[in-house]
């Protein structure tokens, strides 16, 4: 009996290493380079994030550099974009209550933070700059 099985099951196993097991792999996600300034009032913005959200996928972020630069890799496509903008938490008790009320204000309007901020950006296929001029 066991000389009869032995050929399938390692039939069965030769298919099935072929063949992989856990389904179909998921789709690449295509990525271009960005590159650009956020200012504020036309000053360069010092300290933030900004965050591009693809209509399905992972979003990018980017932390914002003193001098107002940032680089990502962001899904093709468009984009809504957040930008955020605190300066760094002072340093005090590890309470919930306590660390929002030293909370720093936002630097910029907290609406450029929220997903209805209206900043947009296309990403293509080659290297994109996007600068945003907060106003």
């Amino acid at each position: 009996m066991r000389r009869r099985f032995g050929p399938v099951l390692m039939c069965g196993l030769v298919i099935g290493s072929i063949l992989g097991c856990g389904g179909p792999s998921a789709p690449v996600r295509k990525l271009g380079d960005v590159t650009g300034k956020v200012t504020y009032k036309g000053v360069p913005l010092k300290i933030g994030t900004i965050v591009f959200q693809p209509d399905t996928g992972a979003f990018a972020t980017a932390e914002i550099q003193p001098d107002g630069t940032y680089s990502l890799k962001g899904a093709l496509g468009p984009n809504l974009v957040t930008i955020t903008s605190r300066d760094p938490m002072p340093p005090g008790p590890d309470d919930p209550v306590a660390r929002n009320a030293r909370r720093p204000k936002s630097n910029i309007p907290e609406a450029y933070g929220e997903r209805t901020s209206g900043l947009k950006f296309d990403v293509q296929n080659k290297p994109n700059v996007a600068d945003f001029n907060l106003k």
